[in-house]
C-alpha cells in the first residue's frame, strides 16, 4: 500500500515537473515571438527611417551642389535656411533639417564652413537617423586655382571664336565654371610685380639689361638670361622661343634644362643651392631659386626626363607668352593631405605684353598618352586635346577647350592661389568640397 501510494506521489511531481516545464516553455515562446516581432518592427521602422534619409539627402546633396549665387555671399543663411530646405512630417516620421556656418576671411575672399544636419524620427520618438554633411562657399575674388575647371568665352578674341565651346559637355564629369566678364587675367601687371620693374613700359632689351645679359645675335635677340643681381636667385628670361623644357629630379634637386639652339641653360636647385651650367660657364650660388621662367616666346615641347619629374616641395612656375606643346606627364610625389610638401607645376599663358600685339596662345597636349599633369594650367587662349587621355590634378582655365571628353580633372585639396591682384574672378561665389561626414542611428535625445 505504502509503494503504491508513494508511486502516485512521483507519478503526480513527474507531472508537476511536465507541465511546468511546458508552461515554461510556453512562456519563452512567447516571449521570444514578442522579442522576435519588436525586432522586426523596430527593423521595418529603421529601414523605413532610412531610406527617408537617404532619399531626401540625394535629392538635397543635388540641389545644394546646383545653386546659383548671384554674386557674393554674405552668410550661408541666405540660402540654405528652413525655408528654402524644408522638414515636416513624412507619414509617421519627423523630418528635421538644420544647417550651421563659420566664416573664414582672407585678404580678397572668404570661406563659409557649412555643415548640413538631417534629422529623422519615428512617431514614438524612440528611434532616429541623422546624417551630416559639410560643404565650402567660397565667396569674393576667388582664385582661378579654387575651381577645378573655368571655360571663359566671354573673353575670346576674333581669332579664337572659330574654336566654341561644345555645349552641354562636361570635362570627363566635371561641371566647367562659366564666366564672362568677370574674370581678372592681368599678365601684364603680374610681370612688373615679380621684375620689381615700376612704371615702366615692358620690353625684352630693358629686362635682359636689369639681368645683366646682352641681347643675344640672333635675329630677334634670342637669349636666355637668370636674374642673380638679388638675394634670391631668378626669374629666368628666355627672349624667342625655347625649343624644348625639360624637368627632372635627382635627389633634392629638382633640375630644369631650357634649349634653345645652340644656347641653354640648365638648372639644379635645392632650398640651399643653385647649380648653373650653360654654354662657356658653371657654378653654384648659395642662395633660393624663386622658381620662375619666362619665356617671350613659344615652348616647342615641355615636358619630363624623369618620373616624378618633381622633386617634393618643388613649385616650378612656367610664364610662356607664346604658345606651348605638352609632350609627356609632368607628376611629384604628394605628401600628406595637409602637409606642404606637395610638389606641382603652374603655367600661364598669355599674349605678350612686349609687343601688343601677340595673338591668343594655344596650349597643345601631344603624345600617345596617357599623359598625367600635377599642377595648375592657366592658358588666356585655348587649350587643344591631341592625346587620348588627360589627368590634370589641380585646376584648369581657358577660353576654349577641344576634346573635353578626354580631359579628366581632380582639384588639389590645398590649392596654392595664384597672385590674388591678377588672376582671379571677381564677385564670385561658389560650393566645394562637398562631403557627407556620416549617416548613422542614433540615441533621440531625451
Amino acid at each position: 500500500m505504502m509503494r503504491t501510494k508513494g508511486s502516485v506521489i512521483l507519478a503526480v511531481v513527474f507531472m508537476m515537473l511536465i507541465a511546468f516545464m511546458g508552461l515554461s516553455l510556453l512562456n519563452f515562446s512567447l516571449l521570444h515571438n514578442r522579442i522576435a516581432k519588436a525586432r522586426s518592427i523596430h527593423g521595418s521602422r529603421s529601414a523605413a527611417l532610412h531610406n527617408l534619409l537617404t532619399v531626401t539627402l540625394h535629392r538635397d546633396t543635388e540641389k545644394i551642389s546646383d545653386t546659383e549665387f548671384n554674386g557674393p555671399v554674405i552668410d550661408g543663411a541666405e540660402y540654405f535656411n528652413p525655408v528654402s530646405y524644408p522638414g515636416g512630417r513624412v507619414g509617421s516620421m519627423n523630418l528635421e533639417k538644420s544647417f550651421s556656418f563659420t566664416t573664414r576671411e582672407f585678404p580678397v575672399y572668404k570661406i563659409i564652413r557649412s555643415v548640413f544636419r538631417i534629422d529623422v524620427t519615428a512617431e514614438n520618438g524612440r528611434q532616429k537617423w541623422r546624417s551630416e554633411s559639410i560643404f565650402n562657399i567660397v565667396s569674393g575674388n576667388i582664385p582661378f586655382s579654387f575651381l577645378p575647371v573655368i571655360i571663359n568665352p566671354g573673353a575670346m578674341s576674333a581669332e579664337t571664336d572659330r574654336f566654341t565651346w561644345p555645349g552641354g559637355k562636361t570635362v570627363n564629369g566635371s561641371i566647367p565654371h562659366h564666366v564672362n566678364n568677370n574674370a581678372e587675367f592681368d599678365i601684364r601687371t603680374y610681370l612688373l610685380q615679380i621684375l620689381g620693374i615700376s612704371g615702366e613700359e615692358l620690353s625684352a632689351s630693358g629686362i635682359m639689361d636689369r639681368f645683366g645679359c646682352p641681347v643675344g645675335q640672333g635675329p630677334a635677340g634670342d637669349r636666355i638670361c637668370l636674374n642673380t643681381s638679388g638675394d634670391v636667385a631668378g626669374p629666368v628670361f628666355v627672349n624667342g622661343d625655347a625649343d624644348k623644357i625639360t624637368l627632372s629630379s635627382e635627389g633634392i634637386f629638382q633640375q630644369i634644362e631650357i634649349v634653345q639652339n645652340p644656347d641653354y641653360l640648365r638648372i639644379s636647385y635645392s632650398p640651399q643651392q643653385i647649380r648653373i651650367e650653360s654654354p662657356g660657364e658653371s657654378g653654384i650660388l648659395h642662395r633660393k631659386f624663386n622658381e620662375i621662367v619666362i619665356v617671350n616666346g613659344d615652348v616647342l615641347e615641355l615636358g619630363s626626363g624623369s618620373s616624378p619629374a618633381l622633386t617634393p616641395g618643388s613649385s616650378p612656375e612656367f610664364i610662356i607668352l607664346g604658345n606651348i606643346n605638352i609632350s609627356s606627364s609632368i607628376t611629384g610625389k604628394t605628401g600628406p593631405q595637409h602637409s606642404n610638401i606637395h610638389s606641382r607645376i603652374t603655367i600661364l599663358s598669355a599674349p605678350s605684353p612686349f609687343s601688343g600685339t601677340g595673338s591668343a596662345p594655344a596650349l597643345s597636349f601631344s603624345g600617345s598618352g596617357p599623359l598625367i599633369i600635377h599642377g595648375s594650367i592657366n592658358i588666356n587662349g585655348k587649350i587643344l586635346v591631341a592625346a587620348s587621355e588627360i589627368l590634370v590634378r589641380g585646376n584648369i582655365y581657358c577660353r576654349n577647350l577641344s576634346n573635353p571628353e578626354n580631359i579628366r580633372v581632380e582639384p588639389f585639396i590645398n590649392p596654392e592661389p595664384l597672385a590674388n591682384d591678377n588672376f582671379y574672378l571677381r564677385d564670385t561665389a561658389f560650393i566645394r568640397d562637398f562631403r557627407t561626414e556620416s549617416i548613422e542611428e542614433v540615441v533621440p535625445d531625451e
